[in-house]
C-alpha cells in the first residue's frame, strides 16, 4: 500500500517486500494518457507495488458498491474495503512472512454465508 505525498505523489509504505519498491514508486508518481486512450489520474497513484488500486477493485464501468455483508448483491463487484498491505501480502508474503490464516478465514466466513 502507498502513502499519499504533499506533491500528490504515493510511495510505498515500509512494510512493501523489496522487491516491488520501485514500481510501486513508478506508478505512484505516473500520470497520462494511455496508447488506448485511458486517461490515467491521481486516482490510479495509489497501488500495493504491483498492481495500482483502482484497478483492483472492479472493471472499469462495470457495476460495483462497497461491500456490505448484510447486503451482498449478484451480478455486482461487492468491492472489499481496501488491504493496508502490498501484492504479496495475501500469499503470505515473500521476504517479510505472516500468518494469512485468519484473513482466509474471515473471506470463507462471508462465502459460507451466501446462499
Amino acid at each position: 500500500m502507498t502513502i499519499a505525498q504533499a506533491n500528490g505523489t504515493h510511495v510505498t509504505k515500509r512494510q512493501t517486500e523489496p522487491l516491488f519498491m520501485q514500481r510501486s514508486f513508478q506508478m505512484g508518481s505516473y500520470t497520462g494518457l494511455t496508447r488506448g486512450g485511458v486517461k490515467i489520474d491521481e486516482s490510479w497513484l495509489e497501488n500495493d507495488g504491483l498492481v495500482n488500486t483502482c484497478s483492483e477493485r472492479a472493471p472499469l464501468g462495470a457495476p460495483s458498491k462497497p461491500f456490505d455483508p448484510e447486503s451482498i448483491e449478484r451480478g455486482m463487484w461487492n468491492m472489499l474495503p481496501t488491504l493496508e498491505a502490498d501484492h504479496m501480502w495475501p500469499q503470505g508474503g515473500r521476504m517479510r512472512s505472516h500468518d494469512v490464516r485468519g484473513f482466509y478465514e474471515g473471506l470463507l466466513k462471508v462465502i459460507d454465508g451466501l446462499e
